[in-house]
């Protein structure tokens, strides 16, 4: 007998473009079951080489892929290795079925149709001004044809497309559920200062919004919740103004029965081993323990080979204790997340506290196990126990085998944030003040719903969201879950909107309704660009509460330095993902903004930007 791979392929048709990706699940052929850590992947005789790992439920993403001859090979334990030689030349699925057989081999795919996606436009490269950092800083590598991270590492991703516009008058309402994470600016970090572009699917636009920091908000009206808006004139075109909506919680401190109840889920299997991973969690959270109250309680759960509590809950009172269990910690064995993961709940339920902050803090290097479970059960499984009150958060390190998708998945399941902690100093800055004086829910289920004006308004575009995008009765729905907002916290959300009267190419026309409002209620609205309306829960409620706020049709003449700056870094992202979206779109003149900013600005985190934005345009412009 010899070794036998079964390939079904299931392909549907489209229009053929530039470049292309593959998905598909991996399955065991006589079981059926997916086949998780299956190492997929995609090369050529040019040195074109991309790897993708198979996640919980067996699939895979291989992107960023041009028309030609390819070959695919497939690895798993326990069997050998099988090559294939296809043809590449638009979107396409490929779902494998493969299992241990010794009578044949098959070598051969049969392509049957494609599945394709419209043709990417890249963001124009306009000229700017050098001068500061980029002046005096040269260039350690130069590629005619830069990488995507991904190309040497192990990762997987969500794969998305860019919102579109859209007429108000098919769909009124955009409605979405606020995200506060941040992994995806840190991880894009990362990848630049190697001189790669991320990956175009891991750049999440959002994020890399709220990455920075905005001025707070006016709380006079004593809500706990406050949005604040902006309407101007965008640098894309006289014919689409933009629209920002910022979301904040009010700063409120802890009281003596609001204590922090954490469980530290640490992975320590052998991937974990060095500075840039346990190292790097492990001085983090030293960092932390600092920052919290003498009678906040720590709890440590660790898992490799098998899961052990390796601190029950302990008052940081006992800072000692928490940090001799820290410094004896090591990384090595395989990984049993399963199992890990129920240890952590009953420790969280063993110390819980009924009016305080209850949270299980997974930190891990991306590859998480969670052995028999499949995703959905275990995102179902976080999703209960955030109900009953148990937050769950996401600290991701490392690189190779980084299951972004999952990770982003789990923690949104459980009502948390997901970083990623590229740096020793990203580390600290989280766990000391980013994850520390947000652990503290103000708001639950928060959801954004606007509703476009059609006498104002001839098409709206939502930048980025495309994940947290919920239905627009979802809205109303307090059963629907959505994401949490900490003490302090903001979200910017940025919207495009071509008004009545511009020139409108970015969108179809539809027909006007045929039961209009009246003149009577057309005239109470028409000074309105359009409603906005937010849904919350405070932390133990029930229901939820609606706040709702107008806004005026009319653009204010200049934007604000907030404006500037989160118009700058969509622009940055738009490009770094090649948003089909995003054409008038100037990198250079983002650059040229963004370093204005840093000019006047004492915030590393905009001198930081600047020099991200020019290594962009550089690998940006040799692949171009």
């Amino acid at each position: 007998m010899k070794n036998l791979i079964y390939f079904f392929l299931f392909l549907s048709s489209g229009i053929i473009h530039a470049q292309s990706k593959i998905t598909g699940t991996v399955t065991d052929h006589s079981l059926g079951d997916a086949l998780i850590g299956a190492t997929v992947e995609l090369y050529n005789d040019t040195g074109f080489n991309i790897v993708a790992v198979t996640d919980l439920e067996g699939q895979y993403l291989l992107s960023q892929i041009d028309t030609g001859q390819y070959f695919l090979m497939i690895n798993y334990v326990g069997y050998i290795s099988q090559q294939v030689e296809l043809t590449i030349a638009t979107d396409t699925t490929i779902n494998l079925s493969f299992q241990m057989n010794m009578g044949v081999q098959l070598d051969e795919l049969v392509v049957t149709g494609y599945r394709v996606s419209a043709n990417r436009v890249s963001c124009s490269q306009s000229a700017y001004t050098v001068s500061g950092s980029k002046a005096n800083r040269s260039r350690s590598k130069k590629r005619t044809s830069p990488s995507r991270l991904s190309d040497s590492h192990r990762e997987n991703y969500v794969a998305w497309s860019a919102n579109k516009f859209r007429s108000p008058v098919a769909a009124p309402y955009s409605t979405f559920s606020i995200d506060v994470d941040h992994a995806a600016y840190t991880r894009g970090r990362r990848a630049l200062k190697e001189d790669r572009l991320p990956p175009a699917e891991s750049v999440r636009l959002e994020e890399y919004i709220n990455y920075f920091d905005y001025a707070s908000a006016d709380f006079s009206q004593g809500e706990p919740v406050v949005i604040e808006t902006e309407y101007t004139q965008s640098s894309r075109s006289k014919d689409v103004n933009i629209l920002r909506v910022k979301i904040e919680g009010k700063a409120i401190a802890s009281t003596a029965n609001e204590r922090n109840n954490l469980v530290f889920l640490l992975d320590v299997s052998g991937s974990m081993a060095g500075e840039d991973r346990l190292d790097r969690i492990v001085n983090g959270i030293k960092d932390m323990i600092s920052s919290l109250d003498s009678q906040d309680m720590i709890s440590i759960v660790v898992y490799a080979g098998q899961a052990v509590e390796r601190l029950p809950a302990t008052k940081v009172a006992d800072k000692t204790k928490i940090l001799d269990v820290l410094s004896s910690l090591q990384a090595a064995g395989s990984t049993a997340g399963e199992d890990g993961l129920k240890m952590a709940y009953v420790a969280a339920r063993k110390s819980f506290i009924p009016e305080g902050n209850n949270r299980i803090i997974l930190a891990t290097d991306g590859d998480f196990n969670v052995g028999k479970k499949t995703e959905t059960e275990v995102k179902e499984l976080i999703s209960n126990e955030a109900k009953g009150g148990i937050y769950f958060t996401v600290l991701g390190v490392g690189t190779d085998n980084f299951q972004d998708r999952m990770l982003e998945a789990i923690a949104r399941s459980g009502q948390g944030s997901y970083y990623y902690l590229d740096s020793d100093k990203e580390a600290s800055r989280v766990l000391t003040y980013g994850l520390t004086s947000h652990l503290k829910t103000i708001a639950r289920n928060v959801k954004l719903q606007i509703e476009f004006n059609p006498d104002r308004v001839q098409a709206y575009r939502l930048l980025g969201y495309e994940s947290r995008l919920l239905d627009a009765e979802d809205f109303n729905d307090d059963k629907i879950d959505a994401a949490e907002l900490g003490v302090g916290q903001q979200v910017t959300a940025l919207y495009e909107i071509v008004p009545i009267g511009a020139d409108n190419h970015y969108s179809t026309s539809v027909d006007a309704p045929r039961y209009a409002r009246t003149k009577k209620t057309r005239r109470a609205v028409s000074g309105e660009l359009c409603s906005i309306k937010l849904r919350y829960k405070e932390p133990k409620g029930i229901r939820s509460d609606k706040i709702e706020t107008y806004v005026s049709y009319q653009p204010a003449p200049s934007m604000s330095e907030d404006m500037r700056l989160s118009v700058a870094v969509a622009t940055w992202a738009m490009c770094l993902r090649q948003d089909d979206q995003s054409e008038g779109y100037s990198l250079g003149d983002a650059i040229a903004l963004a370093r204005e900013l840093s000019e006047t600005s004492d915030d590393d985190k905009l001198r930081e930007l600047v020099d991200l934005m020019e290594i962009s345009s550089d690998l940006l412009a040799q692949v171009d």
